[in-house]
């Protein structure tokens, strides 16, 4: 048992056979809360929340739904979803509103899209999103960024952040534990993508207008950093086009 100080609080953690952590220390539950809890509404796995300029909220389901949800917690299904594939630490993860919503209607979607050979892979999606009286759907879905390596391992990333300026978006795309891959300026995973709205290179960046190699090696997620360097190459990731991922 190891003992941590942090910020004069002295918390001891124990492992399990399990290596799971487990709280060993005297701190009791606070009996009441400064605030009220009311419970609204029930979801399945519920992952990601967008709040919508009339306060209404776009949920996401880890198991591969999506919901309008008043604050009331009156649900309807969003209709015309992607395909994802939930397994591990995939499936539809984040919803996010443009910065031009209250003008174009826009929002996007990251989740794991599955395909060949297997496994998944992260994909970003732009649509437009349709409410009815007792209705909502995206319409002119399309996926505008897509990591086409796919294969077996979690950590996608997923997250958006839209710039100040609301011309363009940051994109994390995970290292799907694989570790390696992102030290190499030639794959995008485990890096940061700065992109247009569109999801395109966006001008300015630092190696803007170069192209990477035609392919990359794909490996198995390795047990940890040091097995990842001499994992064996499973296959070669031939990009469709130019690989835009430097710039």
């Amino acid at each position: 048992m190891k003992q941590l100080a942090i910020a004069g609080l002295f918390v001891a953690l124990a492992a399990t056979q399990a290596n799971a952590q487990i709280n060993a220390g005297d701190e009791k539950p606070e009996a009441s809360v400064p605030f009220n809890m009311v419970q609204v509404t029930t979801l399945k796995l519920p992952w990601r929340i967008a709040f919508l300029p009339d306060g209404r909220m776009l949920i996401t389901e880890k198991v591969g739904g999506l919901w309008l949800v008043t604050q009331k917690g009156e649900k309807t299904s969003v209709a015309n979803l992607p395909a994802s594939l939930y397994r591990g630490q995939g499936g539809m993860l984040g919803v996010f509103t443009s910065p031009h919503y209250a003008k174009d209607h826009s929002v996007y979607l990251t989740y794991s899209e599955p395909g060949e050979p297997g496994g998944s892979s992260l994909a970003l999606a732009k649509a437009k999103l349709k409410i009815g009286a007792d209705s909502a759907s995206l319409e002119d879905l399309k996926v505008i960024w897509r990591d086409g390596e796919r294969g077996d391992g979690g950590q996608f990333g997923a997250q958006v952040a839209f710039s100040p300026d609301a011309k363009y978006l940051y994109l994390t795309v995970g290292d799907r534990q694989r570790m390696t891959p992102a030290q190499d300026p030639n794959q995008p995973l485990g890096k940061i993508l700065r992109l247009t709205l569109d999801g395109k290179p966006a001008k300015g960046n630092p190696m803007a207008g170069k192209v990477g190699a035609a392919s990359v090696p794909v490996i198995d997620p390795p047990a940890d950093t040091e097995a990842a360097k001499t994992a064996p190459v499973v296959r070669t990731y031939t990009f469709p086009g130019p690989n835009l991922t430097p710039g």
